[in-house]
Parts: C-alpha cells; structure tokens; sequence
C-alpha cells in the first residue's frame, strides 16, 4: 500500500495493522508519522537504529524479548550501514524472518531497497514541500488555533527558516502557548528572538573574521545545523547582488519572495566581499553541509569549518 501524505498515512494505520513500513521524503512529515505511530501503539517499546548501533539489529529482530515483547524498530540512516549488515538486514525484511511482534520502520530520502510491496506494508513517499507552497501551510496552521499571521510575518519566518516546517512550527507554537495574541505580525517574529538573534550574532562575528567570539557563540548554539542553511541563503544572496547589480538584484530577489525591508543589509554587505571570496564562502559551506549529511560530528565540523570561514582574523 502507498500513501503520499500524512492525513492518507494516518487513517490507514488507524484501519489496518502493518508490519513494516518505508516512510520516505520530507523530514517534517517524516516527524509527524513516526509520532502518530508511536502514539498510537502506546503499547511497544520505541528502539532507534543508526549506523553506530546497525550490527545488533539482525539479532533483536529476530530474537523474543519476555519483558518487552511488542518493539517498534525505527530505522535510520541504512544506506551507510556496512554491506555484510545491509544484506542481512534486508534478507530478514524480505523474507519475513523478523519477529511477528515487531514492526519495522525505514526512515530515508528514497528506498533503501528494491522491494515488493506486500498486503503488511505501508510505503508513504512525502514529497517535497516547496517554499511557494509555505505562506498557506502556516495560514493553515495558525488558523486551527484561533490565530492569524500577516504576510510580513510569514516573510521573515520563510526567509529564516526556509523550508524547515519543524522549525516554523516550534516558532509558531511560541504564539500557540501564550495564547495572548489574535494576530501574529512581524514585530513579535523579531521580539522572540532566541535562536535567530544568537545565529545572526554567529553570522555578523564570521564576517567581522572574530574567530573568538564566533567560536564561542557557536559551541553554546543548541540548533547547529540551522547556522549552514542561514550562511547558504545568505551567501547566495548576496552573490546574486554583487553579479547582477544592485537594481536588478532588487528585482530578481522580490520575485523570489524576499521582503523590501530586508534588503538593505544585504546592500550594505556586499561592498564588503569580493564575489570570489563570496563564491569561496559557499564552497565551503556546501562542503560543510555534505559532511553532516554523511555522519560526520556536528560540532567538531562546525569548529572546523568556522575557522576556515573566519580565517582567525582579528576584529
């Protein structure tokens, strides 16, 4: 069985009791399925597997616990596992050797395998969610509480944030919790502050070349990974200013959804950098990104990179 979306995800694990699941795609949707799941069968006990605790799982899958018999197996990361585990693991999935007890769950971005769907399996392939497709989705969200939000609003949180709804909604529910508000607008966006305000110092440090204090800021950074979207976005913004001009950046950029009121700073940026060292930034940022993405530790990476971007020049 195939589902495409979460509403269709969650009323066919409500009907019917599958065994194994694919959930792949968007990591929002992804969140929200694996909580519905776990919710809704209170009863087993939850066990996450990465690719530093991947060899034990051919032996608990197949192995009968007395004190915990029901087990819900969430699976991440498999394509890095080592090969020999891969292959057993997917020969205990394919032919149904895992104990009828448990059920498996496969988080990635595609398949782990080629595989035949069956009667006990639930694939849900949650696409992509664009960032033209956000402003209703927040609407949406807001809405269901009594709330609404300006474009403004919604402007700033999608040139934060991007497309990351986990971390609109951790913004959004602020509002939600306090209740003290019928309109959400740009200003309470700005006063909440918190974790933008300490990424934004993070970003301005790095241009300044203040290894010290960007270090320092950095390591006490509870969302790191949030700091190489914000360096990305900016990077290719103001890459954009300095190859088009400023006049017919202005253009291209409000057609891409970035408000008038944000720009200036970025004018005022960009006189600061050359685009090769801007398009040197970016390089390293990517590179950056793609080391997380493949396993490597989030903060000696980040302590890497900072100083390659900062160079340890002086304030």
């Amino acid at each position: 069985m195939k589902v495409g979306n979460i509403v269709d995800f969650r009323k066919e694990i409500k009907k019917k009791d599958y065994a194994l699941f694919f959930i792949i795609g968007e990591q929002y949707s992804q969140k929200n399925a694996i909580e519905f799941l776990k919710d809704l069968k209170k009863e087993y006990q939850v066990l996450s597997i990465f690719d530093e605790n991947a060899s034990e799982l051919p032996s608990l899958l197949t192995s009968y616990d007395f004190f915990s018999p029901k087990k819900i197996f969430v699976v991440y990361q498999y394509s890095q596992y080592e090969k020999n585990i891969k292959k057993t693991i997917k020969d205990i999935v394919i032919g149904r050797k895992f104990n009828k007890d448990y059920k498996i769950l496969f988080i990635s971005d595609k398949m782990p395998f080629k595989f035949v769907d069956t009667t006990d399996t639930l694939i849900a392939e949650f696409r992509t969610f664009y960032e033209n497709d956000l402003p209703d989705w927040i609407k949406s969200y807001v809405r269901k509480h009594s709330l609404e939000i300006t474009d403004e609003a919604i402007s700033l949180l999608i040139f934060v944030y991007g497309n990351d709804r986990d971390s609109i909604s951790s913004e959004l529910e602020r509002f939600i919790e306090l209740g003290d508000k019928k309109v959400i607008n740009v200003e309470d966006i700005i006063a909440t502050g918190g974790r933008k305000d300490a990424i934004f110092q993070i970003i301005k440090s790095i241009y300044r070349g203040d290894i010290k204090k960007t270090l320092s800021l950095f390591y006490y950074l509870q969302e790191k990974d949030m700091l190489i979207h914000l360096l990305n976005r900016d990077f290719m913004i103001l890459s954009i200013i300095k190859s088009l001009g400023r006049e017919n950046a202005r253009k291209l950029l409000i057609k891409m959804g970035i408000k008038k009121f944000l720009l200036n700073n970025y004018f005022l940026l960009e006189k600061k950098f050359s685009y090769a060292k801007l398009v040197s930034y970016n390089d390293e940022v990517l590179e950056w990104e793609k080391k997380i993405k493949t396993g490597f530790r989030t903060l000696e990476t980040g302590i890497c990179y900072i100083y390659k971007l900062t160079k340890g020049r002086k304030v």
